[in-house]
């Protein structure tokens, strides 16, 4: 079952502040007022200890804040989220998330992103739940839209903890949000956020790596919420969903004494810092890309809507990963990913049908059908190989369970797809992409045209299938010219004695 969260407290205004400051406590509970307001039990001191360094791949802490002989007791840890965009909360506004596991230590623990050496009124006391708390800066910023320096996040760090701001940082004081300007470019916003240190165990030790990964998540799960709440208010368009993928690759944390203002040093936690499967070379182009692209700009000037169907579907899988890998939004993957191998199927039935004349009203009557049952029907027949649903040793039943089924999910049950449901889809969508176009090749002889549309000459010699006969083929003249042209009349026709 998903995880449920209670948002417990929206505290959006400014508040009167106690006049007691936490230097006064000593860790004896009740020989301060403000300790006393943070907690009804005894305080912990700061303790003493080296740090831990850690080197990770994908995601790692750089001399983090802790102990080196932490054992797990009561901290709150805190990160510094720099948002990609200016977004419209108003300063100080703070938004606690409680969640459902239970962590008894947390009873009686204050509901605040952080102890600035001020408290206030409204505070609210935790019941034992594990939370979030987040908690808003907007900092005044000459900005362009999508250019949000690290230093933001910096000089919130520094405020937070009582250090000096950096030499730059003058523009980056809080102010009355009343008195900022009103432009889309006029600020900076920076997400404070703390939640319980928990200890996550590897072969049965505490893991200090794995620990603050955890509350990473922890807080980015429970932000993406406060984004997704923020979008059906605001209805921004601008706002991506926050992930670890779209989050800045370095992220400002320190720790703090559960029930006492002790700061821990700081930290930079590295956010999936080896993840560039998605990065291209963005050099000078070859006069082979050249050459492809000038295809690629022939054939969708040629035949119609609907003639090119090979590069619509490469157009599909492209926002099937620039949806995964640059915008994070999983359930958008899903359903373009879906599309990209519908398309993609259905084109080469299209296709070799139209290269083999098979009757129109035929061809039609494939289309009044569903998309698994049109292929498991049709494409044995005409391209051999497997191509059996609901059965995880063919390709096809792998992509309709993980594909196929999560879009349904994704449109009609407003399930919201997860990074892994989605990763999970791409990898299925290639692999059933690949058979596809190896039973094509298989096939090239019966239908070379659709193999030249689909595969071009570059993708049969990949594939060791450009032999003499495709190569006479592939050197008829303007072949594509006339072939797209064809196929546009003879799809107008089957579009006749179909739904489609």
């Amino acid at each position: 079952m998903p995880r449920r969260h209670r948002v417990t407290g929206v505290y959006a205004e400014p508040c009167a502040v106690l006049k007691e400051e936490a230097g006064a406590c000593r860790g004896i509970a009740g020989l301060c007022n403000a300790c006393r307001r943070l907690s009804r039990r005894r305080c912990s001191p700061l303790r003493s200890g080296s740090t831990v360094t850690a080197e990770r791949t994908d995601t790692g802490t750089e001399a983090p804040p802790i102990p080196a002989d932490w054992e797990g007791e009561p901290r709150l840890i805190v990160f510094f989220f720099p948002a990609p965009q200016a977004l419209s909360f108003p300063h100080d506004a703070t938004f606690v998330l409680e969640r459902d596991e239970d962590v008894p230590w947390l009873d009686g623990v204050a509901h605040l992103p952080t102890a600035d050496f001020t408290l206030r009124d409204h505070v609210r006391i935790s019941t034992g739940k594990n939370f979030v708390s987040f908690r808003v800066w907007r900092l005044p910023e000459n900005l362009t839209l999508n250019v949000v320096d690290a230093k933001n996040a910096l000089d919130v760090f520094n405020k937070v903890i009582g250090r000096s701001p950096s030499p730059n940082a003058a523009s980056s004081q809080a102010m009355d949000p009343r008195a900022l300007p009103t432009g889309l470019a006029s600020h900076a916003t920076v997400f404070e956020a703390v939640t319980p240190l928990l200890p996550s165990y590897i072969g049965g030790k505490i893991n200090v790596e794995k620990s603050v990964s955890d509350a990473f998540d922890r807080c980015i799960e429970n932000l993406e919420e406060l984004y997704r709440a923020y979008v059906s208010v605001t209805e921004d368009v601008r706002v991506r969903p926050l992930t670890r993928r779209t989050v800045a690759p370095l992220i400002p944390w320190t720790t703090r004494d559960a029930f006492s203002l002790s700061f821990d040093g700081p930290g930079v936690f590295k956010v999936n810092m080896a993840d560039t499967s998605a990065v291209k070379a963005t050099g000078t182009m070859s006069d082979d890309d050249l050459n492809r692209m000038l295809v690629v700009l022939s054939r969708s000037r040629q035949g119609g809507p609907g003639a090119d169907r090979a590069g619509v579907a490469v157009e599909h899988a492209r926002r099937a990963q620039q949806s995964f890998y640059v915008d994070a939004d999983y359930s958008v993957c899903i359903v373009w990913a879906y599309a990209w191998l519908e398309t993609l199927c259905d084109g080469l039935l299209m296709v070799s049908a139209w290269e083999t004349q098979r009757d129109v009203e035929e061809v039609g009557s494939w289309f009044d059908t569903g998309f698994v049952k049109r292929i498991s029907t049709h494409f044995p027949k005409m391209f051999g190989g497997m191509w059996r649903p609901r059965d995880s040793a063919s390709v096809f039943g792998r992509w309709e369970q993980l594909v196929a089924q999560m879009r349904h999910r994704v449109i009609h049950a407003s399930y919201r797809a997860s990074e892994k449901d989605a990763s999970r889809a791409l990898e299925v969508c290639g692999e059933l992409e690949a058979y596809a176009k190896k039973r094509l090749v298989q096939r090239r002889h019966k239908y070379p045209r659709t193999a030249l549309i689909f595969l071009g000459r570059p993708g049969l010699e990949r594939r060791q299938g450009l032999d003499p006969y495709m190569v006479e083929v592939s050197e008829q003249g303007a072949y594509e010219a006339s072939w797209l042209a064809s196929y546009a009349e003879y799809a107008a026709k089957v579009g006749e004695f179909t739904r489609f």
